[in-house]
């Protein structure tokens, strides 16, 4: 299993996308459809969203989910990234992580990511679309 990323380091880098973009808390939980205090919690490393609520926020920011990884990125990262060694984005709302299974960023026009679901885990409360494609395949089910 990979190494947690810091959720205070993820709320950071959220807060300086949404500041980059002149956007302030109210109106960023406006367009994505949260609560003001979710947003400060979530700036703030206090909470860990749902997968569905971390594609939401991403998209409403014009990145994609690997942007976060790539926030946490250091310059030595490999092409090929270990299980140990993986970046791991943790969903404390339910049993759900994504692992960055290579580097990530905004040069990148794939961005291999593993999703872990344990039993009864789910990406979020709500069906959710985005226009990127997706692969997926499912390695066990039950």
């Amino acid at each position: 299993m990979g190494k947690p990323v810091d959720p205070q380091v993820i709320g950071e880098h959220i807060r300086r996308l949404r500041l980059k973009r002149h956007v302030s808390v109210r109106s960023f939980a406006a367009q994505t459809g949260f609560s003001p205090s979710f947003i400060s919690q979530l700036e703030n490393g206090q909470v860990s969203p749902s997968l569905g609520s971390m594609q939401k926020i991403a998209e409403t920011l014009g990145v994609t989910l690997g942007e976060f990884f790539a926030a946490t990125a250091t310059d030595d990262e490999s092409l090929v990234v270990r299980p140990p060694d993986r970046r791991r984005l943790d969903s404390t709302w339910t049993d759900a992580h994504l692992e960055a299974l290579g580097p990530m960023g905004r040069s990148r026009k794939l961005e291999p990511v593993l999703a872990i679901f344990g039993p009864g885990g789910k990406s979020g409360k709500h069906l959710h679309s985005h226009p990127h494609e997706e692969v997926a395949f499912v390695v066990r089910d039950g």
